[in-house]
C-alpha cells in the first residue's frame, strides 16, 4: 500500500511540473535561444577588425551591446518564469502535507466494548440454568448482544489495524514531500543564482563593448599609408572580460570535448584580485586498455593575467611536478579550453586538453 501510495504521488507530481510548464514556458526558452544566436551572429568579426575600422566601430559596438541587452533581458524574464512555477510547486507541496484526520477507533471504545461484554455475559449466566420459557426470548436476545458485541470488537481491531498501516502510509509520503520541498528550494536557489550571473554578465559585456569602441584608432587621413597600430587597451586587464576566465567551470558529463587523454571529471576553479590570477584544477582521466600509473592530477596555479586572449599561469602539482597551464575562451561565453603541459615523470599526466563548462 506504502508503495502504491508512493507512485500515487509521484505521478501527481510530476503531472503537476508538467502543467506548471506550459507553452509560454516554451516560448520564453525559444525566445532568450533566438535573442542569443541574434546576438553571437550580428558582427562575429567585430573584435578582428577592432583595429581598422576607425569610428565605424562605435556603431558596430552600439549595435552588439544592444543585442546582448535583448538577450540577458529575454533570458532573465525566461529564469523569473521557472522561478514563479517552482514557487506554486512549493505551495502546492506544503498544501500536500497538511494533516489528515486521524481513522484510528475514539478513546475509551476498548473499555465500553469490555464492559458490555462483561455485562451480558453476567446476565446470560444468571438465567442459564432458569428453565422459564417467558425467559428464553431474553436469553435469545442476549445471545445476539453477544454475537454482535464480538462482531464489534472484531470490526474495532480491524479499524485499529488500518489506522496504523495509514499513520505508516502517510509518515512514509511525508518524507517523500519533504525531500521535494528541499530540492525544490534548491532548484530555486540554483535558478536565483544562474538569474543573478546573467545579470552580471549583461554589465561586463556592455562594459566591454563601450571599452571596445574606445579603443578605435583614428581613420587615416588623405592618402597616407601608415598601417594603423595594433589595438592595446589601456585600461581593460584581457581583450575579453575576465568573467570568460574566472569562477568555476566543470568538465561536462555528456559530449564534452577532448584530445588525448579524455577526462573522467575536471573542475577548475579562477580568482581573480588586481589584475593577479590564483586557482585550482582536480582532474582524473581514462586512460587507454592496459594503461597504468597515476591517473589524477591535482595542481594549484597562479600568474598576472595579461592582454592576450591566452592566458598563461605557472602550475605546481601536489607532488611537486611544475608546468604550465593555458586557458583560452571558447566559441560560447560559457565554455573555456584548457591546455596542461607538466614535468615528464614516470606514472603521472604529462598533458591534457579538454574544454570545460561554466558552473
Amino acid at each position: 500500500m506504502i508503495k502504491t501510495s508512493g507512485m500515487m504521488i509521484l505521478t501527481a507530481l510530476c503531472a503537476f511540473s508538467q502543467a506548471l510548464a506550459p507553452d509560454p514556458a516554451q516560448a520564453a526558452r525559444d525566445a532568450y535561444r533566438s535573442a542569443y544566436r541574434a546576438w553571437r551572429e550580428a558582427d562575429p568579426s567585430l573584435e578582428h577588425d577592432a583595429a581598422t575600422q576607425g569610428s565605424q566601430l562605435s556603431l558596430r559596438a552600439a549595435r552588439l551591446a544592444e543585442a546582448q541587452a535583448k538577450y540577458a533581458a529575454a533570458r532573465g524574464y525566461f529564469l523569473e518564469g521557472l522561478i514563479a512555477g517552482s514557487g506554486a510547486t512549493l505551495l502546492w507541496l506544503e498544501d500536500a502535507r497538511a494533516v489528515e484526520p486521524s481513522m484510528a477507533p475514539p478513546k475509551g471504545l476498548d473499555d465500553y466494548l469490555s464492559a458490555g461484554d462483561t455485562a451480558v455475559h453476567h446476565s446470560m449466566d444468571t438465567f442459564a440454568k432458569d428453565n422459564d420459557r417467558g425467559l428464553q426470548p431474553l436469553r435469545q436476545a442476549l445471545d445476539r448482544e453477544s454475537k454482535a458485541l464480538a462482531d464489534l470488537t472484531t470490526a474495532v481491531e480491524e479499524e485499529r489495524k488500518t489506522a496504523l498501516a495509514f499513520r505508516d502510509e502517510a509518515d512514509a509520503t511525508e518524507q517523500m514531500i519533504l525531500q521535494a520541498t528541499v530540492e525544490d528550494r534548491i532548484l530555486v536557489a540554483g535558478i536565483r543564482q544562474t538569474l543573478d550571473d546573467t545579470s552580471h554578465d549583461a554589465d561586463a559585456w556592455a562594459q566591454y563593448y563601450r571599452t571596445l569602441a574606445t579603443l578605435a584608432p583614428p581613420a587615416p587621413q588623405g592618402n597616407a599609408s601608415t598601417a594603423p597600430a595594433m589595438l592595446q587597451p589601456p585600461s581593460a586587464i584581457t581583450p575579453v572580460p575576465l568573467i570568460r576566465y574566472t569562477g568555476a567551470w566543470l568538465y561536462p558529463p555528456l559530449n564534452g570535448e577532448f584530445h588525448g587523454l579524455e577526462p573522467e571529471l575536471a573542475e577548475l576553479s579562477v580568482s581573480e584580485e588586481n589584475g593577479h590570477a590564483t586557482g585550482t584544477l582536480v582532474a582524473r582521466f581514462k586512460l587507454p586498455a592496459g594503461g597504468q600509473g597515476d591517473r589524477e592530477l591535482r595542481f594549484g596555479f597562479s600568474g598576472d593575467f595579461k592582454n592576450t586572449l591566452q592566458q598563461v599561469f605557472n602550475l605546481i602539482t601536489t607532488d611537486g611536478t611544475k608546468g604550465t597551464m593555458e586557458l583560452t575562451p571558447g566559441s560560447a561565453f560559457n565554455l573555456l579550453a584548457v591546455k596542461i603541459q607538466t614535468e615528464p615523470k614516470p606514472g603521472k599526466v604529462q598533458q591534457a586538453d579538454f574544454v570545460l563548462l561554466k558552473k
